[in-house]
C-alpha cells in the first residue's frame, strides 16, 4: 500500500535539517544538526569547538570529505615546519631553544585552529553539497528525455509494446 503523500510534510525536522542530515551522514548527526541549526539561525558560521577536528584533524577532514581543507591543512603544516627549521635556521640563525618554542607554538595552533573552525568548514561544505544536489535534482527533473536510439527494439518498453 503506498504511503500517504503528506507523510513527509509531517516531519518534525525542516527540509533544510533533512538535507543537512543527508549531507553529513549518520555519524554524530544530532551534534551537527544542533550546531548547524544555530549557524542557520544567524545565517553565518561562528567559531565553535569540535574535539574531533582538534585532535584528529586530517582523519576528521578525510572522513567528512573536506578534501580541499585537508590538503590546505597538510600544506600549511609542512610549510610551517619548513619555515621554522629551514628559513629560521639558515637565514635568522635561530637557537635550538627558539626553534623548540616556535615548534611548540605551531603545534598548539595546528590543534587549536581546526578545533575552532572545523564546524564552520563542515557547515560551508554541507551547504555547497546541498546546493549541488538540489541543482542536479532540478536539472534531472526538467531535462527532456532523449529519443530512443532503436525505437523498433526499444529496451524501455515492455516486450508486448515493442512487438506492436
Amino acid at each position: 500500500m503506498p504511503a500517504d503523500a503528506t507523510t513527509l510534510d509531517q516531519s518534525e525536522r525542516s527540509a533544510t535539517g533533512e538535507l543537512f542530515a543527508a549531507a553529513i551522514g549518520p555519524v554524530n548527526a544530532a551534534y551537527y544538526s544542533r550546531i548547524f541549526g544555530r549557524f542557520d539561525s544567524t545565517d553565518r558560521a561562528w567559531l565553535s569547538w569540535n574535539w574531533a577536528a582538534c585532535l584528529c584533524t586530517l582523519d576528521w577532514m578525510v572522513f567528512r570529505k573536506l578534501w580541499g581543507a585537508a590538503l590546505a591543512y597538510a600544506g600549511a603544516v609542512v610549510a610551517s615546519v619548513l619555515l621554522v627549521f629551514g628559513v629560521g635556521r639558515l637565514v635568522y640563525r635561530t637557537s635550538a631553544e627558539m626553534e623548540m618554542g616556535l615548534l611548540a607554538g605551531l603545534v598548539v595552533l595546528a590543534f587549536a585552529i581546526p578545533g575552532l573552525v572545523g564546524n564552520g568548514l563542515l557547515y560551508a561544505a554541507s551547504k555547497k553539497r546541498m546546493a549541488r544536489a538540489l541543482a542536479a535534482g532540478w536539472r534531472a527533473r526538467w531535462r527532456p528525455t532523449p529519443p530512443c536510439p532503436r525505437p523498433a527494439a526499444c529496451c524501455c518498453r515492455s516486450p508486448a509494446a515493442a512487438n506492436a
